[in-house]
């Protein structure tokens, strides 16, 4: 499979200074910078290197001396484009064993068609490239849904076992499309219809894709994209995706475009924060820190800036948070309703709140480190609050509280520290535990570690263990 591990651009805008390296990883990257800074420029670049064919690369991203290189995980296999001025052609270099996997850019939508191509499209009228993508995408989707009807009839008409499995493999996508969609479109009483078409219900009123907001359409595009890949390994280039969408729908996206198929690597540029804040911020890397010069070592520096984020963003009055307090006699359930509405915390601030509430006789459970893991961005400083927290004997870990920091981890070393961790302190692992530092496996080597570790620990698999365990191995 694969999936982009390193990019790395010479000569961005033709002058000999914009050079970048970005070191991926096979899920979810993010890149914030700011407008004008070349992010949309790095996709596109992207894009046109993962094209399957050579005349379809467009030489113009190139004609300023603009060359890329990709390196791949697994395969140890890379791919260069470079501009040969002479010949006027782009010339493509990459691996004979280099299998390419499907990759798709999604940019700003609401561009008008040129006026000779606005005009009648599947009998409606369109004027924007967003209403004939959705189109494109709903009339595949259908020819997705009957493609997977003759399966099950097929599986059903067979004689082979665990038909009931199969037939739950074949739905799960659409399922989880239109459970997705639906929980996203109830606040506006729109309920998703594919049994005879394509369309939404509301009080019993069809409405057409065409008639949906900006944003409902965007969100489609997105959802339905990440499913037509079927589960197969694919890369999707996201420009700013936030556009048109709202702020909590935000939040969810990448988990939810995750959830569609855990086998495609995110690629996104954005301006928002509202879509890594909720778990995502050891994905983000800042276009400046990817500027390198020519021949020199480019040092990793993900979590560099992310405290700008969080204390940019953070007002906090410790009085009035202590007042609040004092009236709650105690109730946690209450007392994490006061903190639920940070979207973002730092150890400052999370130290002042446990101080607070320790000065009342109140204990922090799992519910108020759980949201310390969640809202503070940098897992540096995650780290170094809970082991704060801990050497003072103010807080206790659990299995579920150290599973929500595992996830956290950005690479595999740090969560097996945090297994170790567990095992020092007798909390014992379970298969969400273990489940979570598959996901942080990269290699072979790192799959045999954790599977012995869990055999040694006793911990049993499930269906969903097993199967990431078998993707993985591949």
């Amino acid at each position: 499979m694969s999936y982009i591990k390193q990019i790395s651009i010479n000569n961005l805008w033709g002058d000999n200074t914009e050079n970048y390296v970005w070191d991926l990883q096979p899920d979810v990257n993010i890149l914030v910078g700011t407008n004008g800074s070349g992010k949309s420029t790095l996709l596109i670049l992207i894009e046109e290197a993962l094209k399957k064919h050579d005349a379809d690369i467009n030489k113009d991203m190139f004609r300023m001396d603009t060359a890329i290189e990709l390196s791949f995980f697994e395969t140890n296999t890379s791919l260069s484009i470079s501009y040969e001025e002479e010949k006027d052609v782009v010339i493509r270099k990459k691996d004979e064993n280099l299998t390419l996997v499907s990759a798709t850019r999604i940019n700003t939508l609401e561009m008008t068609l040129p006026k000779k191509e606005a005009s009648d499209y599947a009998g409606e009228k369109v004027t924007k490239v967003i209403d004939v993508m959705l189109y494109e995408l709903v009339t595949r989707f259908i020819s997705y849904q009957s493609n997977v009807l003759t399966r099950v009839i097929a599986i059903l008409q067979g004689t082979e076992g665990e038909k009931d499995k199969k037939l739950s493999e074949l739905y799960e996508g659409i399922n989880i499309f239109k459970k997705k969609v639906n929980e996203l479109f109830k606040e506006t009483g729109k309920t998703l219809v594919t049994d005879n078409g394509f369309y939404f219900l509301k009080k019993e009123k069809q409405i057409r894709p065409i008639q949906l907001s900006s944003g409902e359409k965007q969100l489609l595009i997105l959802f339905l994209t990440v499913l037509l890949q079927d589960k197969q390994p694919s890369i999707l280039l996201l420009d700013e995706p936030e556009i048109s969408l709202h702020y909590s729908w935000q939040q969810k996206l990448i988990e939810y475009l995750q959830e569609l198929n855990n086998k495609c690597q995110l690629i996104i540029v954005t301006h928002s924060g509202s879509i890594f804040i909720k778990g995502w911020a050891d994905k983000v890397k800042y276009i400046s820190n990817l500027k390198k010069e020519l021949d020199k070592k480019v040092e990793n520096v993900a979590n560099t800036n992310l405290v700008d984020i969080e204390e940019d963003i953070i007002e906090f009055d410790s009085l009035a948070f202590e007042k609040e307090i004092s009236k709650l006699n105690g109730n946690m359930f209450r007392i994490n309703k006061l903190i639920e509405p940070f979207k973002v915390l730092n150890n400052k601030v999370a130290v002042q709140m446990v101080d607070i509430m320790i000065r009342q006789g109140i204990t922090p459970d799992g519910y108020t480190i759980g949201h310390f893991i969640n809202k503070i961005n940098s897992y540096t400083h995650i780290k170094k609050l809970i082991d704060t927290l801990l050497n003072g004997k103010k807080i206790t870990m659990n299995e579920k509280t150290y599973n929500l920091l595992l996830k956290k981890t950005p690479d595999f070393a740090a969560a097996l520290q945090i297994l170790t961790e567990m095992e020092g302190q007798n909390i014992n692992p379970d298969i969400i535990t273990f489940s979570t530092l598959l996901g942080k496996c990269q290699s072979v080597d790192d799959i045999k570690i954790i599977e012995n570790r869990r055999k040694d620990l006793g911990v049993e698999p499930n269906d969903h263990y097993l199967q990431k365990l078998k993707y993985k191995q591949q």
